[in-house]
């Protein structure tokens, strides 16, 4: 008999064969990135600030080292542009629009939260607005940063107008 396995790493997956006491040899290579949607943003392109907000989506990711874990928020617009933000351990406000790693870091995270927004969600621009008003201590705890991307996710929810970090 021989062996078949299937390694997954973020987006790639492996497939070897290993015959009855041989060496196990890869027979295949893929990478599982997602083919993006008709009229969807290319990479790189940044949102527009008047485009809509139509689903954003908390994140929570193994960092190791200094702080074991991070949050993040994606949010999605009606154009298909994905935008990353997240309070960084410096301190700093990441909002990234249509970052390549993305999708890798996706399938390594796990999801928190979602929402969906209604017809009338929350602009782009006006989003980045309150984002940046949060603040911005120099060396946030970890408590802080998750707290950010908790009201990343709460701005752009069902009653976003309220909503705060």
């Amino acid at each position: 008999g021989a062996r078949f396995r299937i390694y997954r790493s973020g987006g790639a997956e492996i497939r070897t064969l290993q015959a009855l006491g041989g060496e196990e040899l890869v027979r295949a290579a893929f990478s599982a990135r997602a083919v993006p949607a008709p009229g969807a943003a290319p990479g790189g392109l940044d949102a527009l600030p008047g485009e809509r907000i139509t689903r954003a989506t908390q994140y929570v990711e193994n960092r190791g080292g200094e702080s074991a874990v991070g949050y993040y928020v994606v949010l999605e617009t009606e154009r298909g542009a994905l935008i990353a933000t997240e309070r960084l351990a410096d301190g700093r406000l990441a909002f990234d629009c249509n970052p390549e790693d993305l999708q890798d870091r996706n399938a390594a995270a796990r999801v928190v939260g979602s929402t969906a927004c209604q017809a009338g969600g929350p602009r782009v621009g006006e989003i980045k607005k309150r984002l940046a008003a949060c603040d911005s201590s120099p060396r946030p705890s970890p408590s802080q940063c998750k707290s950010y991307a908790r009201g990343a996710l709460r701005l752009v929810g069902p009653h976003h107008a309220r909503a705060a970090c």
